[in-house]
């Protein structure tokens, strides 16, 4: 097994993640935050994340792909979010494409619905449901090339009680992170490529 690592720094800006209104407003290339419960659009939130240099070859299955984050809400509060990665080849970071709501959408997604919110400084990650689906539509593109990059999209969805996922927590530590383990595909009638794991982590300030 090969492990993939990349640390993205706090100041790292418009090349790291950034936050949008559900109404296209509010654009603010800082943190990876997402807001759900509100019925309005202006004040629903959908967060952005670049994942850099993603090497995945392609045609590999994706075995399992997991976000570990912070929340900033806690007591009754319910999360109610949405995952999809930017349908691309090579996702463009947040200065070259100032925009979080209407990146285009991979046809796949994950709901992600929690109850145990934890918004303490140093205090566990809450870990997402599998996103191996959303992860799979994109290498599975005929232009995907290891090494690109990805864009994961979080959308802040209309029910639940009033929550928050912000990654605006440096130095806060544990950091965020994500994880991808995947299988290579075979090359050469042999078996299959040795899995590898695929470890980013996301670090907003």
């Amino acid at each position: 097994m090969t492990t993939y690592s990349q640390t993205i720094g706090p100041g790292g800006g418009v090349n790291i993640a950034a936050y949008e209104n559900a109404d296209g407003s509010g654009f603010a290339a800082v943190v990876f935050w997402a807001r759900n419960h509100s019925s309005d659009a202006s004040i629903r939130r959908n967060g952005g994340a670049l994942l850099h240099t993603v090497v995945i070859p392609k045609g590999s299955t994706i075995d399992s792909a997991f976000y570990w984050a912070r929340g900033d809400s806690a007591g009754n509060a319910t999360m109610d979010m949405t995952f999809f990665m930017n349908d691309v080849d090579d996702a463009n970071n947040f200065s070259a494409e100032a925009d979080v709501t209407s990146r285009v959408r991979t046809s796949a997604s994950v709901k992600w619905a929690n109850t145990s919110l934890n918004s303490s400084c140093g205090g566990a990650l809450i870990q997402s449901p599998d996103l191996k689906s959303i992860f799979q539509e994109i290498v599975d593109r005929a232009g995907w090339v290891s090494g690109n990059e990805m864009c994961v999209i979080l959308r802040g969805d209309t029910t639940g009680t009033e929550s928050f996922v912000n990654d605006d927590r440096t130095p806060c530590a544990p950091h965020p992170y994500i994880v991808i383990e995947f299988t290579e595909p075979t090359v050469g009638g042999g078996g299959g490529g040795p899995q590898q794991q695929a470890m980013m982590e996301l670090i907003a300030g």
